[in-house]
């Protein structure tokens, strides 16, 4: 696939985000906090279970609706978390909060990454093993369908090289299909302790700014004057 394709399928997460981020304000008023997180978490695991469903044939309409839910359930779940991690300390702590919990969350990925990488490798050998066990040198539909790929591709070598590229393509398929049943059954085993997070306080910046005008008015009234 070239990179223009991928980008088209991409760019609904992206709309569904920069739409979503517009309403922000208006969840964190009407909806509690942990509630918004576990919709953006239920939304990423719905997004991967419906990618789960692929096969080889499947083509780039098919991952619209998971791009979308993708990028609601991201904006959501991220976008409150980070929030919230930020909100709960203390005004003076919240530079270090921040940077801690960014810090976490690129760990974390980083990690990640190298767990599907892992993951990635071992499933595609393991589907491409137990795909091979089923063809023999004496199985008649094997040696029929290699007849018929060496009949259209123009010699037996060329049929075994296609043959392998797709035992490679299904290997291929249900590795992904594995992963993304993994992603979809953790997020949803993770989802409901979102709701043990502490909500979002009401008015925190506005209190801590009015008490910090109030420390400083009293601070002044009580200097004395100079007359």
């Amino acid at each position: 696939r070239s990179a223009l394709e991928s980008g088209k399928v991409m760019i609904f997460a992206a709309l569904s985000s920069i739409v979503l981020m517009a309403a922000i304000p208006l969840l964190a008023r009407t909806i509690p906090c942990p509630i918004i997180i576990v919709t953006g978490m239920l939304l990423l695991s719905a997004a991967c279970w419906h990618n789960a469903m692929l096969t080889d044939e499947t083509g780039a309409d098919a991952f619209r609706v998971s791009m979308l839910m993708h990028g609601s359930g991201t904006t959501m779940a991220m976008t409150f978390l980070t929030q919230l991690a930020v909100a709960i300390v203390p005004a003076d702590a919240r530079g270090d909060a921040s940077a801690l919990f960014n810090a976490a969350r690129n760990l974390g990925g980083t990690f990640g990454l190298a767990l599907i990488a892992v993951l990635q490798d071992q499933r595609l050998t393991l589907h491409r093993e137990r795909l091979l066990e089923t063809v023999t040198a004496n199985g008649q539909d094997a040696y029929d369908y290699l007849a018929g790929l060496a009949s259209t591709t123009g010699g037996g070598e060329s049929a075994l090289r296609m043959f392998d590229l797709m035992i490679g393509r299904q290997s291929l398929t249900m590795t992904y299909i594995d992963l993304f049943a993994l992603f979809g059954f953790s997020m949803l085993v993770a989802a409901p302790f979102a709701l043990l997070l502490p909500r979002l306080p009401k008015g925190d910046h506005g209190d801590r700014k009015s008490t910090r005008l109030n420390s400083s008015h009293t601070d002044i009234s009580r200097m004395p004057s100079s007359a």
